[in-house]
């Protein structure tokens, strides 16, 4: 390998601590689910301020994954919302980008465990919603606000605009 005076390997291994300005990372992006598979869509946006310990969360649907042939006897999976769990009181809202049940089909299993935030979702998606819950009467009743095409949503830090339904 030739030698190039942009690149010097040489003062790479000078460096012995390297200090972060901010070692608490602004905003995380954590998928639970729905990268190279198909169903249990969820995304979680999570903003953090480590001076003033100020949290905001949104989730980017709640879907449920059918089950594979391999997976016998499972009905199906949903995500893993763990990571959440002492985290309830932070999150704004659930927005929904579709009424498929990938994206809508873990809500009625999970809300509760979420603290019942708000959801948002376009008309079509929040019916087929409102159906689904025909089918658990003893959930709490979702709290559904219709998004429509160029509005603009704030849940805590994030401005979110909608660009369809």
């Amino acid at each position: 390998m030739k030698n190039n005076d942009n690149y010097n390997t040489a003062n790479i291994n000078k460096v012995k601590e390297v200090k972060l300005i901010n070692p608490e990372p602004r905003v995380r992006i954590i998928p639970l689910g729905g990268l190279e598979e198909v169903g249990r869509n969820c995304t979680i946006i999570e903003y953090y301020e480590p001076e003033t310990k100020k949290r905001d969360i949104i989730i980017i649907d709640l879907g449920l994954q059918f089950p594979e042939e391999a997976m016998m006897g499972i009905d199906f999976v949903i995500p893993n919302t763990y990571y959440l769990q002492n985290k309830i009181k932070d999150i704004k809202g659930i927005i929904i980008t579709h009424g498929h049940y990938d994206h809508i089909g873990a809500i009625p299993y999970l809300m509760d465990k979420l603290g019942n935030p708000p959801i948002f979702a376009g008309a079509l998606a929040r019916s087929i919603i409102l159906k689904r819950q025909d089918d658990f009467p003893n959930a709490q009743k979702p709290k559904i606000k219709i998004m429509n095409s160029g509005e603009k949503i704030d849940l805590g830090v994030f401005n979110i605009l909608i660009l369809a339904e």
